[in-house]
């Protein structure tokens, strides 16, 4: 029945600042993985005010934001290890991790 009135949106976060209210919504981020290779719309990425945005929309708000690592005051909800290669003959592996803010 929730799901029926849920609007999703694929947007870059600083795109949705003005759509999150107070204690109405459940936003899940799915930041450039810091430390790792960029695709070229990330580049510029601003991972300080991305987690402030994270922050503050945690006070009143579910916030869930999946990375490789986060600032020491978000916790680590969930976690597996997982393929981060599209080609057959690489196995890398990496683990990632679903975050919420620790307040």
């Amino acid at each position: 029945e929730k799901a029926k009135r849920a609007t999703f949106i694929t947007a870059h976060y600083s795109e949705t600042l003005d759509l999150v209210r107070d204690g109405n919504d459940v936003v899940y981020c799915d930041p450039p993985y810091a430390g790792t290779k960029q695709y070229a719309n990330a580049t510029n990425f601003d991972y300080r005010r991305f987690w402030d945005t994270m922050r503050e929309w945690s006070k009143h708000n579910i916030v869930l934001i999946s990375e490789e690592n986060a600032p020491d005051d978000f916790k680590c909800i969930w976690e597996q290890e997982v393929s981060r290669s599209i080609k057959a003959t690489d196995k890398s592996k990496s683990t990632e991790k679903l975050f919420i803010y620790n307040i």
